[in-house]
């Protein structure tokens, strides 16, 4: 017996879901190293947070509106819109990073952008493996 689409793509987000805990037990087990490092490291620790938390978040949300949608085609609509949604984000927050730094430049500001935009990363990365899975059902329903 086969999966229908639906739970296909629960178990994705299941093996996701494993992923994303595996990526924070490891960014935590690297805590001491990171808190007595130089800020550089801080930094990157921070960016991989955002990056994890953007998929956590997206996992959330794509298993929540699963359950919701009833047909194949709400399902397939729902990640096209979502990843195009996503893709539109990301290309805004790119273009809202500044390329040189100034004096007078709102690093406050430039710093949730950068935030804002590796969460959104995470986020697309975890569309993008629904999509490409939703894709690979629907190859295999054709043969």
């Amino acid at each position: 017996m086969s999966l229908s689409l639906q739970e296909e793509l629960q178990v994705t987000l299941l093996d996701l879901t494993d992923d994303v805990k595996v990526e924070l037990s490891e960014l935590n087990q690297r805590k001491d190293n990171v808190t007595k490092g130089p800020d550089y490291k801080l930094f990157e620790r921070g960016i991989m947070h955002a990056i994890i938390q953007g998929k956590r978040q997206m996992i959330d949300t794509l298993q929540n509106q699963l359950q919701r949608t009833e047909t194949n085609q709400d399902i397939t609509t729902l990640i096209q819109n979502t990843k195009q949604d996503l893709t539109t984000q990301l290309s805004q927050l790119h273009s809202e990073i500044p390329s040189n730094n100034t004096i007078n430049q709102a690093y406050y500001e430039e710093g949730l952008t950068v935030a804002q935009l590796y969460e959104t990363q995470g986020k697309y990365y975890v569309i993008q493996v629904i999509s490409d899975k939703i894709y690979t059902i629907q190859s295999e329903d054709k043969l």
